[in-house]
């Protein structure tokens, strides 16, 4: 008696408590039926998580009419080998799409093009060696992560149409070369990140007109050559990173003209050619070696020396200071 009074004036043990929410839980998902392994985050019906459950395919069928406008989905870690369609107006509201740690070796030309709302395209740590033209069509995209792939050649219109992107992150992939206009249609870009890759070389001109852009990373390539104007007209810049390059042969007189006084370009500790052997630098002009070893960090407003090193010795001797750079 005492208990039904109780629950008449509203206090509700706390058993009939959970009996209620497990009801409720099971009316809302009366009808759904979700792939092996996957489950609704608490709390949050629109995010659908399946990372972690032994799934070998993206299981799609259904999902869109049985379940709540989904906002993420989550298949990562997992033996996942191919992406296949997503269906038309299936997912008009997902944001984020995760399938990094699986097996993936291509993104098919029109897979994904109907996730037209997609924010967050995650793909780092597969096998992926091609995305298929029109593979990316994804105009609401703003991060796009690639890294640790097997990616060694990049199209000139990859990228093309992606003009909300805002981080493009590609390192930890063998590739050799960054064609011409590869980032030309990507002016809402923020940071570009491309380390630890097969590089040789920047070319003129890559990073043209991207205003937005603020964070530069290239450290840890196997770039010889950094073309003249390579890092022009990029008024936002604040980080520009070249760690661990080993030997570089440019001239850095004019190289970085035009930056922001605030730029920070982070070098490492390496040896930056000046002048060199024309036979082994191609814009070397003697067979003096003049270089420097560059502090880890420095600033585009203060001082740095310059040091000079024969071709047969390998004593050195601070002979100029050729740049006005800040140690920090």
């Amino acid at each position: 008696q005492s208990h039904s009074m109780s629950a008449a004036a509203g206090g509700w043990p706390s058993w009939a408590l959970c009996l209620l929410a497990l009801l409720a839980g099971l009316q809302a998902t009366r009808g759904m039926i979700l792939p092996p392994g996957c489950q609704l985050a608490a709390g949050t019906p629109t995010e659908l998580h399946c990372e972690d459950s032994g799934q070998t395919e993206i299981i799609l069928d259904g999902l869109g009419s049985a379940l709540p406008p989904l906002t993420v989905m989550d298949w990562s870690t997992n033996n996942i080998t191919a992406i296949p369609p997503f269906p038309s107006g299936a997912f008009p509201s997902l944001q984020m799409l995760s399938l990094q740690y699986n097996l993936i070796r291509i993104v098919p030309a029109a897979a994904l093009t109907t996730l037209g709302a997609l924010q967050t395209l995650d793909l780092r740590n597969n096998l992926l060696t091609a995305i298929e033209p029109g593979g990316l069509n994804l105009p609401a995209l703003l991060t796009l992560r690639l890294s640790n792939n097997r990616l060694t050649t990049l199209s000139s219109s990859l990228f093309m149409g992606l003009s909300n992107l805002q981080q493009l992150i590609l390192s930890q992939n063998p590739i050799k070369a960054l064609p011409a206009g590869l980032l030309g249609s990507l002016a809402a870009l923020d940071t570009f990140a491309l380390t630890a890759g097969n590089l040789t070389s920047v070319p003129a001109g890559i990073f043209s007109n991207l205003p937005a852009l603020t964070q530069i990373f290239l450290g840890f390539n196997q770039i010889t050559a950094i073309a003249l104007g390579a890092f022009s007209n990029l008024p936002a810049l604040i980080t520009l990173s070249l760690e661990s390059m080993g030997l570089l042969c440019f001239n850095p007189s004019g190289l970085f003209d035009g930056l922001p006084a605030e730029a920070t370009i982070a070098y490492g500790t390496q040896t930056v050619v000046l002048e060199c052997n024309p036979g082994s630098c191609p814009i070397c002009t003697s067979t003096t070696v003049l270089s420097t070893t560059i502090p880890t960090t420095f600033e585009t407003t203060t001082s740095l020396t310059t040091t000079k090193i024969t071709a047969t010795q390998q004593t050195s001797t601070v002979i100029s200071t050729t740049r006005t750079t800040t140690t920090t």
